[in-house]
């Protein structure tokens, strides 16, 4: 029956939801902090340095840009740039991975509405659930703007869900009550009705007996 299974129907998980969007938006913001003018040259810095000591390697001498001499600590300082602008490089593709990764377990919880609950409204039940799932499936491509609409738009679901189970549980009630007299009615005929064909039985069962006995007293 329909309106069972419209009462089966489960909304998304709300703790799951938080939990993700919680997990995107840190991911997001890391990524944002990592994001800097200096987070984003780390990685061309580290090549510029790394050809730099090459070449110094390779043909010493003066700068080859400025043709000044180069300061006794310059290879070892230009050594701990490249390690820092190298980690910086790191950590900002690690953190742009795990908010994509984030992102795209946010987005795995989003399914579209069930097709049992569209055209409630036909039925006499109210279509709120339905908008809503459509609505929360209907997800911004923005990362950002995407963890808040999960929040709030999953709620959403899981209010006019409940909503929805009220009103379908009122439906069967007065359905039932509307079925339950002749459903004693229809139980008594059939008590009847088996009455009848056992009688029926009965009496043919004793008719067969009177037969058998009276072929017994004729003579052979």
């Amino acid at each position: 029956m329909r309106l069972r299974r419209v009462s089966q129907v489960e909304g998304p998980k709300l703790d799951d939801v938080q939990a993700a969007a919680s997990a995107a938006r840190t991911a997001l913001g890391k990524r944002a902090t990592l994001s800097t003018a200096s987070g984003e040259e780390g990685a061309k810095l580290a090549v510029l340095l790394e050809a730099a000591l090459h070449h110094h390697e390779e043909a010493g001498g003066p700068c080859p840009v400025c043709t000044r001499e180069l300061p006794p600590d310059w290879v070892a300082t230009t050594r701990l740039r490249l390690e820092e602008a190298k980690t910086r490089a790191a950590d900002l593709r690690a953190s742009t991975f795990e908010a994509s990764r984030c992102e795209r377990e946010l987005r795995a919880l989003i399914h579209p509405p069930p097709a049992v609950l569209a055209g409630l409204a036909d039925v006499g039940l109210p279509d709120d659930a339905f908008v809503a799932w459509t609505a929360w499936a209907t997800a911004p491509a923005d990362p950002t703007a995407l963890c808040s609409h999960c929040e709030a738009s999953a709620l959403e679901v899981v209010t006019a869900l409940e909503s929805l189970r009220q009103a379908v549980d009122a439906k069967l009630a007065t359905m039932e009550s509307a079925w339950r007299p002749v459903a004693r009615e229809l139980a008594a005929w059939l008590t009847g009705a088996r009455q009848v064909e056992a009688d029926r039985a009965s009496r043919r069962a004793q008719g067969c007996r009177e037969v058998d006995e009276g072929h017994r007293g004729l003579p052979a």
